[in-house]
């Protein structure tokens, strides 16, 4: 049996509705994380580990990806 979570458009949800979801990201490094998201400020969303921020939203209101990331894919599956 194979699991499939659809993606979500995340540059356009805010940090609270995006709180738990699951992430697979690409860090610059080319190393892959696969955690899930965690509002830790109001605008901050990081890693469920506090190793890295993941994304931020800008003053716009659209969420941005951290320089530290090259790709992420944020999926509909939550913790």
């Amino acid at each position: 049996m194979t699991n499939v979570s659809e993606s979500v458009d995340w540059e356009h949800m805010t940090p609270a509705r995006l709180d738990r979801h699951r992430f697979i990201g690409q860090l610059r490094s080319g190393a892959i994380l696969d955690s899930h998201l965690r509002q830790r400020k109001q605008n901050l969303m990081c890693d469920a580990d506090d190793i890295v921020t993941v994304m931020y939203r800008r003053a716009d209101g659209r969420m941005r990806l951290n320089r530290s990331f090259t790709a992420i894919n944020v999926l509909e599956e939550q913790s």
